[in-house]
């Protein structure tokens, strides 16, 4: 597929899903709980499989190695037009680091799409239920991402057992940890609150930003 085409059907799903998400959040009261179970599994499932397919790419060595290749030449050409001295093995080591910050950007920015499409207080119950079914480190985030951006919930404890299992990836931990960092600088929580999730979670005090 053209990277046009693929811009256009990936722009297509997203929408699809904040499409699901207005039936869910505005019809929560009057339509029955299986079919909000539906609607949600579905909406949340289109934006999980774009996320796989951007997995399954990079996963591949030829085609990281090639997006590591393209922002090495671009490293080495700023290099030479500041005329720094890094050698191009650290080059190389810095085109590597970029590179996996923009998996966990894409990674972040889809699990977010698919709180704020889909989350809403009025939906906990399903949200809890859907997610608990699916049981996948991506329905994990979701689920706490919902929550704590809807419910001002989060569930440290929950979170802090789900990050010592095997399956919970680097990056899914990163990405859950940074979810609590923000709500944590977005919501008034209490001294006592922040105390306990920078001693589970192991978050420097630094990052948990003062508020109220």
């Amino acid at each position: 597929m053209e990277i046009g085409s693929l811009e256009i059907e990936l722009r297509r799903a997203i929408r699809t899903v904040e499409v699901m998400g207005c039936i869910i959040k505005n019809r929560a009261g009057s339509l029955e709980k299986t079919k909000l179970e539906r609607i949600f599994v579905e909406g949340m499932n289109v934006n999980l499989r774009i996320l796989s397919y951007f997995f399954g790419m990079i996963k591949s060595e030829d085609i990281s190695n090639a997006v590591i290749d393209i922002i090495s030449e671009r490293l080495i050409k700023i290099n030479e037009e500041s005329k720094s001295e890094l050698s191009d093995e650290n080059l190389r080591k810095k085109a590597k680091k970029k590179f996996w910050n923009l998996m966990f950007d894409v990674t972040y920015a889809i699990v977010n799409k698919t709180v704020h499409s889909l989350g809403s207080d009025k939906l906990t119950a399903i949200v809890e239920k859907v997610c608990y079914e699916v049981n996948t480190p991506a329905s994990f985030l979701v689920k706490h991402g919902i929550l704590m951006w809807y419910n001002k919930n989060p569930q440290i404890d929950e979170i802090e057992k789900k990050i010592k299992e095997k399956d919970f990836s680097k990056i899914a931990e990163m990405i859950i940890i940074s979810m609590v960092v923000n709500h944590c600088s977005e919501h008034p929580i209490s001294a006592r609150e922040k105390q306990k999730i920078q001693d589970t979670l192991r978050i420097p005090s630094r990052k948990l930003l003062k508020r109220g």
